[in-house]
């Protein structure tokens, strides 16, 4: 079966914005419960917790803060009940968009696109802000040159794979029109695309670089070698959810992920977020302790520290975006597109 090529980013976030119903999420939810009225003195509220929709894309171990967030614990001590709603790039968006998702962990860079054509997005907390992604190839793809010709898979045509691969291809010298990005899915998709020969090539997040560099498939770069700074992956809310009165649910919200941020950076913990790893990825232990070490000690700046935001990731960010021709100059600043009261609250609320 013949992948379809990528296009434009903004052509399918037009489409999304002006089709975004506010019907069903990409997966089977029910509706967030009614806001409790009656709290405890942590600020969490007593009784049943708050149902809260989370979207997400594929599986991936930067996601690992998120994980422990719902694994250990760290929602439920905030009284919320925390359901993940797992979806491709552009149904991840579409849903958040619309509202049928009320929060997601998104690709900046298309709800970037997606902000600049009216959509009622905000990010709120940072993630991965680093481009942890290798080009990984098929056996007789040996070097960049060798991808002439060839297909590479990325996500999707809204994804940040694709935006990520053309500005390091043409830093290593191939021009649009030398190769084909092709649409392949999630990394476990991108991954079966490679294994089949169906793709020359393949751009791969954890756990799925490391898997394939087991089993010998050729390494022809990471992204941070051209791109060490990018705002990747964060968490977006829809701000029409937000301004019905849900304000200190984000707030608890964001308290959760942020302990669960800290518990990754404490040695103490590391069997513990292991097990999360092997338990959501359906890797090998070996592969989990790969990534944990690849997070916590060899590129331990990849996710954000307490989740801060990062403009001057941000701001590069919009600038690859634009230089791709998906916004117009003069480009907006990343103020714009942030919305950093919701975290320093919930860091004061931390006390730090």
């Amino acid at each position: 079966m013949r992948l379809p090529h990528v296009g434009s980013v903004s052509a399918l976030l037009i489409l999304l914005i002006a089709c975004a119903p506010a019907g069903a999420p990409p997966a089977a939810t029910s509706a967030p419960a009614t806001p409790a009225t009656v709290t405890t003195a942590s600020g969490a509220p007593a009784g049943e917790p708050q149902r809260l929709d989370m979207a997400i894309i594929s599986g991936a171990g930067y996601y690992i803060p998120a994980y422990l967030a719902t694994d250990r614990g760290f929602l439920e001590q905030e009284g919320i009940q925390g359901e993940w709603v797992v979806a491709g790039t552009p149904e991840s968006v579409r849903a958040v968009v619309s509202g049928s998702v009320p929060i997601g962990m998104l690709g900046s860079d298309p709800c970037i696109v997606a902000v600049t054509k009216g959509a009622p997005l905000r990010q709120v907390a940072a993630l991965l802000q680093r481009p942890t992604y290798d080009l990984m190839a098929a056996e007789g793809v040996r070097s960049i040159p060798d991808l002439r010709g060839q297909e590479i898979a990325v996500s999707s045509v809204a994804s940040g794979t694709a935006v990520l691969a053309r500005v390091f291809l043409e830093a290593k010298g191939l021009r649009r029109g030398e190769y084909e990005l092709v649409a392949a899915g999630g990394n476990v998709e991108r991954i079966a695309a490679l294994q089949s020969g169906r793709v020359g090539a393949a751009v791969l997040s954890d756990p799925g670089n490391f898997v394939v560099m087991e089993q010998g498939y050729n390494h022809l770069g990471n992204i941070m070698e051209i791109i060490p700074e990018y705002d990747f992956s964060a968490w977006w809310v829809n701000t029409n959810w937000l301004q019905q009165g849900n304000e200190e649910l984000l707030v608890r919200f964001l308290r959760a992920q942020v302990r669960a941020r800290r518990f990754l950076d404490d040695p103490a913990n590391r069997e513990s977020v292991e097990a999360v790893l092997r338990e959501r990825l359906r890797v090998s232990p070996a592969i989990a302790a790969r990534i944990y070490d690849f997070y916590t000690r060899e590129t331990p700046d990849a996710l954000a520290r307490d989740l801060q935001l990062n403009e001057r990731a941000t701001t590069r960010t919009i600038e690859i975006v634009g230089e791709l021709g998906e916004l117009t100059a003069p480009y907006p600043p990343a103020s714009q597109f942030l919305a950093p009261e919701y975290l320093q609250r919930a860091l004061r609320e931390l006390g730090s």
